[in-house]
C-alpha cells in the first residue's frame, strides 16, 4: 500500500515561512519556499538545516513569495529539482520571478498555463 503524507515545514504558528512537503513512496513535492520574517526567533529559522535533503525534492511549486527571498533560499540547494513551477499571481509577475530564478541560480523554471498538465 502506498504512503502519502504532508509535512508542514512552515507557515503554521506564524504567518511566514510557508513550506509544505507532499510525499509519496517515490516522489517529493515542495509547495512554497517561504522565508521566515518578523521576530528574531522566527528569522533564525532561515539558517536552520532544512529538515530533508533538498536534492531529494523532485518538484517545487511557488505560489506566493518574494523573488529575492526565494532566490536566496533556493540558492542554498546544490541540486535543482526536476521541476520548478511558478504560479505567482499575474502572468507577468510569474514570468519575472521565473526569469530571476533562471538568471540568479540557473534553475529551469516553468510558468504553467491554465489546465496545462505535466508528467512528474
Amino acid at each position: 500500500m502506498s504512503t502519502h503524507t504532508i509535512t508542514f515545514l512552515g507557515g503554521v504558528e506564524s504567518v511566514t515561512g510557508s513550506r509544505f512537503l507532499l510525499e509519496t513512496d517515490n516522489f517529493k513535492l515542495l509547495v512554497e519556499a517561504g522565508m521566515f520574517q518578523g521576530l528574531k526567533e522566527l528569522r533564525l529559522k532561515n539558517w536552520e538545516p532544512f529538515p530533508i535533503n533538498p536534492a531529494e525534492i523532485n518538484a517545487i511549486i511557488i505560489t506566493h513569495a518574494d523573488a529575492d527571498e526565494v532566490c536566496e533560499w533556493l540558492g542554498t540547494n546544490k541540486t535543482a529539482p526536476t521541476h520548478t513551477f511558478i504560479v505567482h499571481g499575474e502572468p507577468a509577475s510569474s514570468a519575472a520571478m521565473a526569469e530571476k530564478i533562471n538568471s540568479q541560480i540557473g534553475w529551469n523554471t516553468v510558468v504553467p498555463k491554465s489546465n496545462q498538465k505535466f508528467y512528474l
